[in-house]
């Protein structure tokens, strides 16, 4: 009788991923892979069987599975990624910062185009002048403002 992998190895294992197509285990991708990519993980604790071979020793998997769970290379991987999660903002998180910022500063522009617009309507006087842009009323308005 052939052994193969049992979905009851998932059970308490959050971190464990089955390829059946090749009929390999692996620690989760997004655990001791993305650990192991990223040179996060010391070469001594590395456990090539369940980050880049893939396990397929299905006689002992219950006991390798805990053995692996409780391991340094995990336990390291889990700590690291985890750690980096927290230290780390979320992208759109951060553009939302930006972009938040952005629309304050395109506010206060309007605000005071809006401002200078209508000071000089109220005070009956010409928004354009005889000689160069620079010497307008307006511009002096919006130069000032800065």
């Amino acid at each position: 009788m052939k052994r193969s992998f049992q979905s009851s190895s998932f059970v308490n294992r959050t971190w464990l991923h089955y390829d059946e197509t090749d009929d390999l285990a692996f620690c989760h991708v997004g655990l001791c892979m993305v650990a192991y990519w990223d040179g996060k993980l010391n070469s001594a604790d590395l456990d090539k069987a369940l980050i880049t071979n893939g396990f397929c020793n299905w006689k002992d998997t219950s006991e390798a599975f805990k053995k692996y769970d409780s391991s340094n290379c995990h336990r390291g991987s889990v700590d690291k990624v985890i750690m980096l999660l927290k230290t780390t903002k979320d992208i759109g998180e951060t553009l939302s910062n930006i972009h938040a910022v952005e629309k304050e500063d395109n506010h206060d522009c309007l605000r005071k185009i809006l401002s200078s617009s209508h000071f000089l309507g109220r005070q009956a006087l010409p928004i354009r002048g005889d000689g160069d842009e620079t010497d307008w009323n307006y511009s002096q308005l919006l130069t000032r403002q800065r």
